[in-house]
């Protein structure tokens, strides 16, 4: 990462100051994008905020732009589509902006299916609302931004160095966003004793940290976003939760008197707050109406066709949504109306069917209403399989976007890596020992590898388990599959993401990776009464250059 610091008088407005930092993955693009930064503003209120920015593509992308605050958070219309290869413009606009720092960026991939594998234009800008005159140097500068990585990727060390930062710049015009890093920080430690104990982070970490940085950011900056951002972090720490419920309500009243800038879906981000802090509180029934009104401003905004086309906001909107129908379902099921909550998490599991957290409450709700976990399994697998027949058919056309990589361990314990096997096409299979219709797929896979393992083809069939089973009962369960069905090729297992990451949504879900690594087909779902078996075959045989 290259970081440039360069300030820009604007007008005779407004002094700012931009870190600018460039990332250009040479395997993505063959030469970098040429970018000509031009940057407009015409109020001369420093809360407020227009920019245009120019650039080039070499190639067609799909393009998402954003402005987000230092904790990741959109506060102003993007834009997500397709653009041609040559000259772009994007203009970022947002008023009313809190005091605080803000961030543009500009992120493209090959098309909207494929994974996120981080920016290729890879523009990120940093601008200071609510100042005037700037005057961070740039050793202060520096010292914040490592102080923000190290928080997520190291908190004790985070932690220490916005400590030493807030004692070497105690008049830093980042001290709000400094104190807020520190509670994102101490959040974090507190959440994982087990990772974080003390005798090695070198100071304890304890609940009263975490609720005096709430005190402090509070005082320095009493605004809608941060008393619902204390809230959070009170909520998700199970600290004073009658004082993160008082603040989510401060959150909700400013939001109502329209002080501080509002975000098209931060009503519904705070009642959601609110909602979840009163059921952390044992109140289910007094959760019931703010995520009812949650979800409903929610289905609002969703239809509003202005914001459909709003790109990260929208999909942020329907992220949301998920997750209100997930405590409403958690709602429903701790008050006792179990049919409710089956019905609602069924609906909720359909939008995000790779969420741990909503199997482990289907699973939960089920064994409450049948009282076992007998026949789990098949009313899983029926919720899978419907939603394999909702999904709209997709074209089998070549995608030729790169393989993530993984390494994973087999059920020989050997440690297999994506990358042992360039130069070779991979059949790369994601199943699920619980569904049906991929036992049935699996002598397919078989047949396979048997037919073309000397020829250059490898299979690789990797069992998700996303909390389904303890990973004893998992591997017991497929060590049995595996000796029925006489499987040869090597099983993997995996317990996170990876599925979702390469496009799939549910299981079985096959990929056709070429020689160079790149997913060129992708097969989802599995009938034996379709001709699937015959068309994987026939794109096996074309990425080998044969039609024999």
């Amino acid at each position: 990462m290259q970081k440039r610091l360069i300030p820009f008088l604007l007008g005779s407005f407004l002094t700012i100051h931009f870190s600018i930092f460039s990332f250009v993955k040479a395997q993505e693009a063959k030469s970098p994008p040429q970018r000509k930064i031009t940057l407009n503003h015409p109020n001369p209120n420093p809360f407020d905020l227009s920019t245009v920015i120019s650039y080039e593509l070499t190639e067609p992308q799909y393009v998402e732009t954003s402005i987000s605050d230092r904790m990741g958070s959109q506060v102003g219309k993007d834009f997500a589509g397709v653009q041609d290869a040559g000259h772009h413009e994007v203009t970022f606009n947002a008023k009313g902006l809190p005091w605080g720092v803000y961030s543009f960026s500009i992120k493209t991939r090959p098309s909207r299916e494929a994974p996120r594998q981080g920016p290729i234009l890879g523009l990120e800008l940093y601008y200071l609302a609510g100042e005037k005159h700037l005057t961070a140097s740039k050793e202060e500068d520096s010292a914040f931004n490592q102080a923000f990585v190290n928080v997520y990727d190291d908190p004790p060390r985070g932690v220490r160095m916005i400590q030493e930062f807030l004692r070497d710049y105690p008049h830093t015009i980042y001290r709000p966003s400094a104190l807020n890093l520190m509670l994102k920080g101490y959040s974090k430690i507190l959440l994982d004793p087990n990772d974080y104990p003390p005798s090695t982070i070198g100071f304890p970490v304890t609940a009263q940290n975490v609720i005096e940085a709430s005190q402090k950011l509070i005082s320095l900056s009493p605004s809608s976003p941060n008393y619902q951002y204390v809230a959070q972090q009170l909520l998700e720490c199970q600290v004073s939760l009658l004082r993160a419920l008082e603040y989510a309500k401060r959150a909700l009243a400013l939001n109502e008197k329209g002080k501080f800038f509002n975000l098209p879906y931060q009503r519904q981000d705070i009642l959601q707050t609110i909602g979840r802090t009163y059921l952390a509180l044992g109140k289910p029934k007094k959760a019931l109406d703010p995520l009812r009104e949650s979800l409903n401003l929610c289905d609002t905004l969703l239809g509003n066709a202005e914001f459909v086309s709003s790109g990260a906001l929208y999909e942020r909107a329907k992220y949301l949504r998920a997750s209100i129908l997930l405590d409403l379902g958690r709602v429903y099921s701790r008050s006792g109306q179990l049919d409710k909550a089956e019905q609602v998490l069924s609906e909720v599991f359909f939008l995000q069917p790779a969420n741990k957290d909503i199997f482990e409450e289907i699973k939960t709700t089920y064994i409450k209403k049948h009282g076992s976990t007998e026949a789990f399994d098949a009313y899983y697998d029926q919720l899978n399989q419907k939603l394999l027949s909702m999904m709209p058919p997709r074209p089998l056309e070549r995608l030729h976007r790169k393989a993530l990589e993984f390494e994973l361990s087999a059920m020989d314990g050997r440690k297999i890596k994506l990358s042992d096997f360039k130069g070779k096409i991979v059949v790369l299979n994601f199943w699920g020992i619980w569904c049906g219709a991929c036992k049935e797929e699996l002598p397919l896979l078989q047949e396979l590898w048997d037919q073309y393992r000397n020829r250059g083809v490898v299979v690789l069939s990797i069992n998700i388990n996303a909390g389904q089973y303890s990973a004893e009962r998992n591997r017991e369960l497929t060590e049995k599959l595996i000796a029925k069905n006489n499987l040869t090729f090597p099983v993997l297992t995996h317990e996170g993401d990876l599925a979702p990451r390469y496009g799939g949504t549910a299981v079985p879900a096959t990929y056709l990776i070429d020689q160079n690594g790149f997913v060129q087909y992708e097969f989802l779902g599995y009938d034996k009464n379709t001709d699937m078996a015959k068309k994987i075959d026939e794109k096996v045989r074309e990425l080998l250059g044969s039609n024999k």
